[in-house]
């Protein structure tokens, strides 16, 4: 990693030093020496599909997030965009990333316009080229920006500004490889022709030149990003890695120096493994058939293992280069018969499950199911169909151009797709419980772990052509110390049934099935009373949930038989529903709310209020108290509750004017709800009175800013990299907790002053930053005393993208109003996007995303450099004051000046600069400064107009003033 940061910063340096030379560079580090680690989640996803102008993208999305997808494959080729705008599909995106929680997405691009199309026709082709013309231009400008004239690359830049924060892999076309017919077998000698690459119709070596302008142009705006090749024939991968992008040959020359493979980080293979379910056999003068789900999963793992035997062949394995990761974008088989393809709906339904088992099992890092839903209507069962169809019957949801919105229906496939899913997402694949299951030879499956949770998914194997059954038992090992199981079906998803039983002599069929160790932890028991405490605030002005004065007194307070208020309580008042719930069963509840005009919801994970969290709200319109499903924010996430365990809930309300209401639904393990949750599984909460808190003795106040100081030219992304001990190389306030991508590359910074709370109460900190942050807290004003309370070490989305990892967030911590308390974010910048954020969330359950000025204040180093620049105008103070003197220089200055003064008495100071009527423009320093210590404070051009300025130093004897002028 710091070979990788080094190596990118020389880079910059030849661009500053040699302008000519960024109109050829290549990035310095490529997929031949480096690989950025991949960490995530294992993705559920699926790809789009078109199902007439009823649905749009955003409902398709939706369908599939109910049905468990955590990950869509879109697409944004440059016809679309340049026709409908680059913006067009923002909101959309948006959609799939914040309402619908789809991460990690997969997108591939290509299509150009008529006017960026090659229209060349090539040797042996019938047609016009497919690709992008002018790809050989150069890729960068002499100043290092995109060359316009390259329109592929500057299509690419497009795209990333509006869409990078959003997508994770860049599969450059969607199956360049595909041929009509042919096996791929003789491009292991030579390289395919055009006429053989149906999507591309050009020279094979132009494809390369896209992956090397995609490497070159993605990598440096989103280095997090990972470059995809989807690709269907492993000859195809293994002639990118014999090949550059040479347009004549691909042969390898000083300008083309290295073959396909240094170009991609990403095999994204397809698989649609029923068409390859038989083998000749001489001894029968025909085909075997071996037409069974498990035939066809483990077809899916044997694609894959050729395509990563084609990069070990190639040394991209992590011998000679670092190992390619794998995705599978597009899988499936039908559910009906089609030629000698045999299939059904188990068939289809246990491939789902087996073939997302084996692929995680083979360190597949992702899984796009084709597709959303179909686009045929399904005949009876044993009867054929077209080879077309075939693939129209391959989707989790039923016809999608006969069912509209709200009419979807989930096949038994997208049903096992959803246990699935609900099942194992978030877990891994535990290679070393697996073994410890010792599993038969009838038998397949694979644990799963989390954080010392276990699943296990067994199914018997069906081996005999043709026939989708199987049956045996299976004994978990006495070594596990299993004395039960709990056990789901396929069908769990939408049954929520599951049953105990013993772990020896399991019944298995060809149907997978997940079992989770039954619990045995003692069951601590409660039981409700009938009702729920109800806290009003009177004459609460305002509509947001930010209004409900919670600190306050209560104005009424009363008893609710149900979670469920009705419209009798008036107009602009603020209202808290709390008490604890008694879950009937152990598993997973999902919560809704409702409410007008704005209401959230919070669990704890226990009886204590000070561990709840907001799972769920409604800050908008709903038709009725009842209308639970409107909006995705109304549903929590699935929570495991204990049967007999007491949880601390609370549900917010805020009413202004019109109906008011809140109500509080929730769905329980075995798929059945309550709406509202009835009185029959909740007790009160009763507040415990404590004496009023004492005034701090000593009070602080903000004024508006914080100190950044940067370690410039410090190579290396990790935290430990950044010498702190060093002077600084600059320094210079910020107006939030918050330093955008404008410093930039191979730096370290630390953002210190004081924090004053404006509540009395528990505080959430939450810290994100690129490429690494940390934030420290003291329990006073003592930097001394400060520990690290939350970190990001690893990719955001966004400077604030506080909530990705649990290590961004603080436990809470209890702070005292008007006290001043030290804060530090430490932040390490190597090369890309840089930036540090700080958040946090504030007793009454707001939040400020960053942290403002309002609340902060400058820390004032003690010993701080003081450097007397050339043509400053000293400005000497009168005997007896407690400044020696004022410098600015350069004065007039154009982009930064240097502000430098000392004291012969420590005391307070206040440092800033105004306009000439006298308005406040920039606050520099307000605090306590030490004494015979040169100090030095820069004032940046940035935000300020051209003109005449007045600096002003205030001690506790007297005010010194001088005069600056911004020229730009």
């Amino acid at each position: 990693m710091k070979n990788f940061f080094s190596l990118m910063r020389r880079v910059v340096l030849l661009w500053l030093c040699f302008p000519g030379f960024a109109a050829v560079a290549q990035v310095a580090q490529t997929a031949d020496t480096y690989m950025r680690p991949y960490t995530e989640a294992f993705q559920y996803g699926a790809n789009m599909g078109y199902y007439g102008a009823g649905w749009d993208d955003e409902s398709l999305a939706n369908l599939l997030h109910q049905a468990g997808g955590h990950s869509l494959r879109p697409t944004l080729p440059e016809w679309l965009v340049e026709y409908f705008g680059y913006n067009a599909r923002v909101n959309t995106f948006n959609t799939y990333v914040n309402n619908l929680e789809m991460k990690e997405m997969s997108c591939f691009v290509g299509d150009p316009i008529p006017g960026h199309r090659d229209f060349t026709t090539y040797p042996g082709c019938s047609e016009p080229s497919k690709m992008f013309s002018h790809m050989y231009e150069p890729i960068w400008n002499a100043d290092g920006t995109v060359n316009k004239n390259n329109y592929y690359a500057y299509y690419l830049y497009q795209l990333l500004q509006l869409y990078g924060d959003k997508v994770r892999f860049w599969e450059i076309m969607n199956e360049p490889d595909f041929t009509n017919g042919g096996s791929g077998a003789a491009w292991l000698t030579r390289a395919p022709t055009p006429a053989e690459q149906i999507n591309t119709q050009a020279p094979f070596y132009f494809y390369i030149r896209m992956l090397r302008i995609s490497y070159e142009v993605i990598k440096k705006y989103h280095p997090e990003a990972y470059i995809a090749v989807g690709a269907g024939y492993p000859e195809y991968v293994d002639a990118l890695m014999r090949y550059t992008d040479e347009p004549n040959a691909g042969a390898a020359t000083s300008q083309y120096p290295r073959t396909g493979g240094a170009y991609f980080d990403v095999v994204s293979y397809h698989a649609y493994p029923n068409y390859s379910l038989h083998y000749w056999d001489n001894s029968i003068g025909g085909f075997r058939y071996t037409r069974t789900s498990d035939y066809a999963a483990n077809k899916v793992i044997e694609f894959k293992n050729e395509m990563t035997a084609v990069l070990s062949r190639h040394h991209y394995d992590g011998t000679l280069h670092p190992a390619k990761y794998i995705t599978l974008n597009e899988s499936n088989v039908g559910r009906r018969t089609s030629d000698d393809r045999i299939s059904s709906d188990e068939a289809q339904r246990n491939f789902a499950i087996k073939s997302l088992v084996l692929t995680q099992k083979n360190d597949v890092k992702q899984f796009y199911y084709y597709a959303i839903g179909e686009k045929v209507d399904a005949p009876a069962v044993g009867q054929s169909v077209s080879g077309g169809d075939e693939i129209g019957l391959m989707g989790l949801y039923e016809n999608l151009y006969r069912d509209g919105i709200g009419a979807a229906k989930l096949v038994q496939a997208g049903h096992a797709f959803a246990t699935t899913s609900k099942m194992l997402y978030g877990y891994k694949y535990d290679a070393t419980r697996t073994a410890a299951l010792n599993l038969p030879t009838a038998v397949d499956g694979a644990a799963f772990s989390n954080n010392g949770a276990y699943v296990y998914v067994l199914w018997a194997k069906a081996l005999v052509d043709n026939l989708e059954q199987a049956a045996t038992t299976y004994s978990f090992p006495v070594a596990l110390n299993l004395s039960g199981v709990q056990r789901y079906e396929w069908d769990y998803s939408v049954t929520g049934v599951k049953t105990t039983q013993g772990a020896v002599g399991i019944a298995l069929t060809e149907t997978p099935a997940f079992f989770v160790p039954s619990s045995s932890a003692p069951v601590v028991a409660c039981s409700a009373t009938g009702s729920l405490l109800r806290e009003q605030w009177s004459n609460a002005s305002g509509a947001t949930l930010a209004d409900i004065p919670l600190t306050a007194a209560v104005s009424t307070s009363s008893a609710l038989p149900q979670l469920e208020t009705g419209d009798n309580y008036g107009f602009n008042y603020g209202a808290r529903l709390r008490g604890y719930v008694c879950p009937p069963q152990s598993g997973a509840y999902t919560f809704y709310i409702t409410g007008d005009d704005q209401a959230e919801l919070w669990l704890s994970s226990d009886a204590d209020p000070a561990h709840a969290t907001r799972i769920a709200s409604c800050l908008s319109w709903t038709s009725s108290a009842h209308d639970f499903y409107r909006y995705a924010s109304q549903q929590s996430a699935a929570i495991t509750l204990v049967a007999g365990t007491r949880y601390y809930l609370e549900a917010r309300h805020k009413q202004g004017w019109g109906p008011g209401y809140v109500a509080v639904a929730w769905r329980l393990p075995s798929g059945s709800t309550e709406e509202p949750i009835p009185g029959t599984r909740l007790s009160p909460f009763v507040p415990v009175v404590t004496p009023p808190v004492q005034p701090p003795a000593v009070t602080c106040s903000a004024t508006g800013s914080l100190l950044r100081e940067q370690w410039t030219g410090v190579s290396g992304g990790d935290i430990a990299d950044i010498p702190l001990s060093a002077p600084v190389s600059s320094s210079s306030a910020l107006s939030q907790l918050e330093a955008a991508d404008t410093y930039g590359f191979n730096y370290g910074a630390r953002l210190r002053g004081y924090v004053c709370p404006p509540q009395t109460g528990a505080y959430t900190f939450y810290i994100t930053g690129d490429d690494q942050a940390e934030l420290w807290l003291s329990s006073d004003a003592d930097p001394a005393h400060a520990t690290r309370i939350a970190s990001c070490l690893s990719w955001t989305s966004s400077a604030h993208d506080f909530y990705r990892y649990a290590s961004q967030q603080s436990a809470a911590i209890t702070l005292v109003a008007g006290t001043r308390y030290y804060l530090e974010a430490r932040h390490k910048q190597g090369w890309g996007p840089g930036y540090v954020a700080v958040a946090w969330r504030l007793p009454s359950g707001s939040t400020e995303e960053p942290i403002p000025g309002t609340r902060l204040s400058p820390f004032v180093p003690a010993s701080a450099r003081g450097i007397r620049s050339t043509g400053a105008t000293p400005v000497v103070a009168q005997p007896g004051s407690t400044a020696t003197e004022l410098l600015v220089a350069p004065n007039p200055f154009s982009q930064q000046a240097s502000v430098q003064f000392n004291l012969t008495t420590a005391g307070p100071v206040n440092l800033a600069v105004y306009d000439v009527q006298g308005k406040l423009v920039r606050q520099l320093l307000a605090g306590p400064s030490d004494a015979g210590i040169s100090q030095r404070f820069p004032i940046d051009a940035q935000g300020l107009s051209s003109g005449l300025y007045v600096l002003k130093l205030v001690t506790a004897q007297n005010v010194l003033t001088q005069k600056l002028m911004l020229s730009k």
